[in-house]
């Protein structure tokens, strides 16, 4: 098994050292892990949600090569993808030989919903999500350096709504439009596993990923301490199954590589 979606203290949302996510990983008796660090330029209200990516390719390749008997350790990036930075982000990546990139919308109008700053009581639940989708649409349109899409699903954490789920027979012809896409440029979708506790992945949208040709489907916990890795991964991997997929795929060297689940 192997966690493509890790966040360790170069996230600036995260404290943990990355080899505290080796070593546990390797207890869990994990194949291979994924860092995928937080790199979104032009974040709110100036804060930094960057890093020095020599530092993170330093640390990370003595770690990789130290564990190597032990793990793999791949060496990846999460984007946080705007239009206006398209091609800036590429020249940067373009520059580093990373495993897999993941990309991911973060911010609608320039700020995150992880701030809960977006949406009141005023806020219909459809004009949050119609937005949300076409922000997100735009973004995957815009840059196609990215291996999967991360998190459809993300805006569901930090809603005010009654019910915070995010369903494929609400939003349709949205989603429908978003994974046609990354089926026609034949990019992977995620199961983020760690907004689970605040509302179940609508597996419809998985489904119907699968069924207009989808080949590739990533596994990532998000996890920002250690003892979050490959949270709810078990349960998770049934309803793959159900979705019609029998293997999961992580990237090597920009390279899919698909594990029989």
């Amino acid at each position: 098994m192997i966690d493509t979606h890790i966040h360790s203290r170069f996230s600036t949302d995260s404290e943990t050292n990355p080899l505290s996510h080796i070593l546990k990983a390797i207890d869990l008796g994990l194949e291979a892990i994924t860092f995928t660090d937080h790199y979104d330029l032009d974040y709110q209200d100036g804060i930094n949600m960057h890093f020095d990516i020599d530092k993170y390719f330093n640390e990370l390749s003595e770690l990789k090569e130290k564990y190597k008997d032990k793990i793999k350790v791949l060496i990846g990036i999460e984007v946080g993808m705007q239009p206006h930075l398209s091609e800036k982000l590429k020249n940067i990546i373009k520059g580093y030989p990373f495993d897999y990139i993941i990309g991911s919308t973060h911010l609608i109008r320039g700020i995150d919903p992880y701030y809960r700053q977006l949406y009141n009581e005023n806020t219909k639940k459809q004009d949050a999500l119609d937005e949300y989708f076409d922000i997100m649409y735009e973004n995957i349109t815009s840059y196609d350096l990215f291996d999967s899409m991360g998190h459809i699903d993300y805006l569901k954490r930090y809603t005010p709504f009654e019910d915070n789920g995010i369903y494929y027979r609400e939003n349709t012809e949205k989603i429908d439009r978003i994974l046609k896409y990354l089926v026609s440029q034949d990019k992977a979708i995620e199961i983020n596993t760690s907004g689970i506790d605040i509302h179940p992945f609508d597996f419809e949208i998985l489904k119907r990923f699968k069924e207009i040709g989808g080949k590739f489907v990533t596994l990532g916990s998000d996890a920002h301490k250690a003892e979050d890795l490959c949270r709810h991964f078990d349960s998770i991997i049934e309803k793959i199954k159900l979705s019609g997929f029998d293997k999961i795929t992580y990237f090597e060297n920009r390279k899919p590589v698909q594990i029989i689940i």
